[in-house]
């Protein structure tokens, strides 16, 4: 899900706004949307563990109904933060450069809604190489693990304050995690996989060696389902690919316009992709068929699927919000 690649900000036309549908693709519809002033860049879309909250930019809203539950606030602060993310189901961090210092921010969540939300704590990255491309929760009590450069990932203890280094080592900033807190490293010709700082075993190498990584994602289920959006080498065209970790083979790929985020919902059955097409698109994870498509106004830059699968949230560029839920089902309860 994450990359540290910068975000090119591209303008064309305006599209429709009504989803469409492909053959057995009414497996998710609109459940609410928003609008807000404040989704910038790439800020993640991030749900808390009980999916009864998203936090999109710096706006926390509910996730049933999309109604508003806090704006994160720094006070005396012209600018806004960069990537927000629960940690538990009461707390929210986010990172931010700060007078040239890289800081990450600890907010504790209230149970009623209210209007500015302030941070409790702000902790220091020291020896930062760059600013901040992407943070997330691990599972780990109140910790969360953030890219400042390329070279490796940082825990940050937001209990103590301390910021240590982790052995993970993505190749090109390319990581991702998943919702039960599994870490997803793209190294050198391979993929692992790491949970609660141990790399699982009896995961397969996967040959990329002729595909350029950008996005990435992991699902929670036994196969250690994998997808990817990658460039070919030989041929120069993106796609979507679709792996078992467990095997190691390639199951599927499907030719795409370039994206800006994928995610994999938790059991492996539903891929989601945005883009500066403005489309957010929903794959079949079993054979890459398209089941649904959605427009919005501007360029795509979020998109994350609720810990239980039954919701899917997206925002653009433009500050507009949308969550969809699956047919039948009702998360963020």
């Amino acid at each position: 899900m994450y990359a540290s690649s910068s975000l090119a900000v591209i303008l064309g036309v305006a599209v429709a706004l009504a989803p469409s549908r492909a053959p057995g693709g009414d497996h998710f519809e609109l459940r609410w949307e928003s609008k807000t002033k404040n989704v910038i860049g790439q800020s993640s879309v991030s749900f808390s563990p009980n999916g009864r909250r998203v936090v999109v930019g710096e706006t926390l809203y509910s996730a049933a109904d999309g109604k508003r539950h806090a704006t994160l606030w720094i006070e005396g602060e012209a600018f806004g933060l960069d990537h927000c993310c629960f940690v538990t189901d009461s707390v929210v961090a986010a990172s931010r450069t700060r007078r040239g210092v890289e800081l990450v921010y600890v907010f504790k969540v209230p149970n009623a809604p209210v209007d500015e939300l302030t941070p409790t704590k702000s902790i220091r990255i020291p020896d930062a190489e760059d600013e901040c491309s992407a943070l997330a929760a691990t599972g780990a009590a109140n910790s969360v693990i953030g890219l400042w450069g390329e070279e490796s990932l940082s825990r940050v203890d937001l209990l103590k304050g301390d910021v240590v280094e982790t052995p993970y080592k993505p190749e090109n900033g390319v990581f991702c995690v998943s919702q039960r807190g599994r870490v997803g490293i793209v190294g050198a010709n391979a993929v692992s996989v790491w949970e609660r700082g141990e790399k699982l075993p009896n995961v397969r190498g996967l040959d990329i060696r002729e595909i350029t990584i950008g996005y990435v994602a992991l699902a929670d289920d036994d196969k250690l389902s994998f997808v990817f959006f990658g460039v070919d080498g030989p041929s120069e065209k993106g796609a979507v690919y679709a792996t078992t970790l467990k095997d190691g083979r390639i199951a599927w790929h499907r030719e795409t316009p370039a994206i800006w985020e994928l995610d994999v919902s938790p059991d492996g059955r539903w891929i989601a992709t945005v883009g500066r097409d403005r489309t957010l698109r929903i794959l079949r994870a079993s054979d890459g068929m398209l089941v649904a498509t959605h427009s919005f106004p501007e360029a795509v830059t979020s998109v994350s699927f609720s810990p239980d699968g039954s919701l899917l949230c997206a925002a653009d560029l433009g500050g507009t919000i949308r969550c969809f839920g699956s047919a039948g089902e009702r998360g963020g309860k």
